[in-house]
């Protein structure tokens, strides 16, 4: 069944590998780092941290690599990311400018709900010239609980007043979408780093290759107005 109204009450963004396509380049950067710090970080770890705040992310770093000075580490990695993210140099992922265009003209508030710190968030989004299609921004430094926990999305929502139910979720990781579905949802999936499978489903309403097909999965999901 159709829901009454012709869009989503809001669209929630994730950031990195969603709408910026900053995870690819990361990877290296922290395997650099590490290893000039002497604690070397395989690219196994770092992707058991996608889409974690820095509180979870740092449980995993400090099971995994002995003796690895994690402040000082995401210290170094946040600076790079942020002068990267605010001289331009992250890209956007493709269709992202022409999808946020494409929901503000319609009125459709959109959030951003990510794991990544304020700082980093704002950086990216000043440097690509979009901060203005956001209404509210949740981000990891003031969260209690990491993805795949629902509170980045439940917060998100109530930050542009509306309830879970009423948005759509924009994701790229499995946390992702678990925590979507979690703070009860609509999820698309449009996988960057992990390949979509079959038991994400349990998880996302639909899987798209590119957010370029977003406003056609709205129309056909929500109906004309």
């Amino acid at each position: 069944m159709k829901p009454e109204t012709a869009y989503p009450g809001g669209v929630l963004f994730d950031m990195d590998g969603l709408l910026f396509d900053s995870e690819r380049p990361a990877i290296p950067l922290i395997m650099a780092l590490s290893r000039e710090m002497g604690t070397p970080v395989s690219e196994e770890v770092i992707q058991k941290t996608i889409g974690c705040n820095a509180v979870l992310s740092r449980r995993i770093y400090e099971e995994n690599v002995p003796n690895v000075d994690y402040p000082g580490l995401f210290s170094r990695f946040d600076a790079v990311m942020q002068m990267r993210g605010a001289s331009g140099q992250i890209a956007l992922k493709d269709g992202a400018a022409e999808l946020l265009e494409w929901l503000r003209q319609r009125n459709v508030p959109c959030a951003v709900a990510s794991s990544s710190p304020l700082r980093t968030v704002e950086s990216y989004l000043e440097g690509a010239g979009i901060q203005g299609y956001f209404s509210c921004l949740v981000t990891g430094d003031v969260l209690t609980h990491s993805k795949p926990h629902p509170e980045a999305f439940q917060r998100a929502a109530a930050g542009l007043g509306r309830r879970p139910e009423e948005c759509l979720v924009m994701e790229d990781s499995p946390n992702g979408i678990r925590a979507g579905r979690g703070a009860g949802c609509r999820v698309c999936m449009v996988p960057d780093l992990f390949p979509w499978q079959e038991e994400m489903r349990a998880y996302a309403d639909w899987h798209l290759h590119s957010l370029r097909e977003v406003p056609a999965l709205i129309e056909r999901a929500w109906g004309k107005a």
